[in-house]
């Protein structure tokens, strides 16, 4: 069984409200990208996918692509045709038995024990899993044009 890895990046940081996409932002000297990939490079992917905008041209830029592991492809307008294009490109080398593990480019503080524990608790699993924690923070639910507050949610089944 291989593991494989597939991060949709191809966000062009309009949410974000920046120019620049929030996968190339510096996150302690080193674009936010970057670190995500090599956190995930510690898996040992048997490749790991990129999918990034097709105007996007600063990833050829990134010394962390010039590993072997990493591929990119074109991803789509959509985080879900990302993900298909990247799982398409290794669609004739994956194996049934294998994981494909999604991981988004701008969650480069995942702990590689936490994903390794999904895997192991997940190992058995025909459907898969995600992580996630259970929250701790209070949420409010609004009134969308009044924006008044409206409830309190109970917490008890809503992770994050």
């Amino acid at each position: 069984m291989k593991l494989w890895a597939v991060v949709p990046a191809a966000g062009t940081g309009s949410r974000f409200g920046t120019e620049l996409p929030k996968q190339y932002q510096l996150l302690v000297g080193r674009p936010v990208i970057e670190r995500t990939l090599a956190k995930l490079l510690l898996l040992e992917p048997a490749a790991l996918v990129v999918a990034l905008n097709p105007e996007d041209l600063r990833w050829r830029e990134l010394p962390i692509m010039s590993d072997s592991r990493v591929r990119a492809v074109e991803g789509g307008s959509a985080r879900i045709d990302s993900v298909r294009a990247a799982i398409e490109s290794i669609a004739s080398e994956a194996k049934q038995q294998d994981w494909v593990l999604v991981h988004d480019v701008a969650r480069p503080c995942v702990r590689i024990g936490d994903i390794r524990r999904l895997l192991d608790t997940l190992a058995n699993s025909l459907v898969g899993g995600i992580l996630a924690s259970p929250i701790s923070d209070t949420v409010k639910r609004v009134e969308a044009t009044s924006r008044e507050i409206c409830a309190t949610e109970d917490r008890s089944q809503l992770w994050a």
